[in-house]
C-alpha cells in the first residue's frame, strides 16, 4: 500500500501516518500521540510542518 512503511525500521505510527498525507500544507494540524514522539517522528511532523505538540492520555 502506498505510504505504508510497515517491515522497515521506520516503521513507526506517526511516521506511517504523516506518509499517507497528500502533498500540500498542513500548518493548521497537529499530531495526536499518545506517548512523547521519538526524534524520528518529531522530525518527520516538523518536516511536513504538523505541529507534533498534542499527547494524549493513553485511556478511553
Amino acid at each position: 500500500m502506498p505510504g505504508q512503511l510497515a517491515g522497515s525500521r521506520i516503521a513507526h505510527a506517526e511516521v506511517n501516518a504523516l506518509a499517507q498525507l497528500p502533498m500540500g500544507s498542513f500548518a493548521d494540524h497537529e499530531l495526536y500521540t499518545s506517548v512523547e514522539p521519538c526524534c524520528l517522528c518529531m522530525g518527520a511532523a516538523l518536516q511536513t510542518g504538523i505541529c507534533p505538540g498534542r499527547r494524549t492520555s493513553g485511556r478511553h
